[in-house]
């Protein structure tokens, strides 16, 4: 029987070795959000897949999908980008990083979402063209992120202090709040038509995107856990280890 494969974009968040030549590899996809391959032969140079999923990468897959399976099936792929200027750029990889880091910790598998697909490779072609301000982009991809994902700092608002503010409990713990200076920055951020030109201080900019980390992470506090033993688990079960 003739089985029918779905293709969709995807951008890869990370990936380990398997055995000698294999990788299992976590993707965000324009079709499915989240979810893992494992791709045999990934590490031969002479496979059709080498080189392909390396981090960070921009590719196009077909693919079968199994909900009730951890590890999902690729029977093709295909380069779209590796973001070669990221790669050789240790500020740029180093905010590529931890965008894609935010990415996989706040989502669950199968929860799509075209518009963090597209915030997520919108992002990435930013950074390859940036050049300068490159922590800016990871600040933006943390701000518009909270309003893709239903958290927006901006409806928590203070209006008569003119603050940022997490809800009360959360906020008596980790004193959570961005004062008038940070809250003009972040507006002048996002209004900003091009961040290569636009001032920046990397000292601002470092405790505000910390700010949006902890706010971040506490209100997904649940999600994006990691599924490893249920991994291994299945992998035993078909006898791949």
């Amino acid at each position: 029987m003739r089985m029918n494969y779905l293709k969709t974009e995807a951008i890869v968040l990370n990936g380990f070795k398997y055995g000698d030549t294999s990788k299992i590899v976590t993707l965000y996809t324009m079709q499915d959000g989240k979810f893992s391959v494992l791709i045999k032969g990934a590490r031969n140079t002479k496979s059709n897949f080498s080189g392909i999923f390396e981090n960070l990468n921009h590719i196009d897959i077909f693919y079968t999908k199994k909900i009730s399976r951890n590890l999902q099936s690729v029977y093709k792929a295909e380069s779209i980008s590796s973001f070669s200027s990221v790669k050789a750029s240790l500020e740029k990889i180093s905010a590529a990083y931890n965008i894609l880091e935010l990415t996989s910790k706040i989502t669950v598998e199968f929860d799509q979402s075209a518009e963090l697909f597209s915030l997520l490779k919108d992002s990435m072609y930013k950074l390859e063209s940036a050049r300068s301000n490159f922590s800016l982009i990871y600040l933006t991809f943390q701000v518009k992120l909270s309003g893709i994902i239903g958290i927006d700092p901006y409806l928590q608002r203070n209006f008569d202090d003119n603050i940022f503010v997490m809800d009360n409990m959360k906020q008596k713990h980790h004193e959570l709040v961005l004062n008038n200076n940070q809250v003009e920055y972040i507006n002048k951020v996002l209004e900003a038509g091009d961040l290569n030109s636009c001032e920046s201080d990397e000292d601002i900019t470092d405790k505000i995107s910390e700010l949006y980390d902890t706010y971040i992470f506490n209100y997904t506090e649940k999600l994006g856990i990691s599924k490893s033993r249920k991994v291994i688990n299945e992998l035993k079960k078909d006898n791949l280890i």
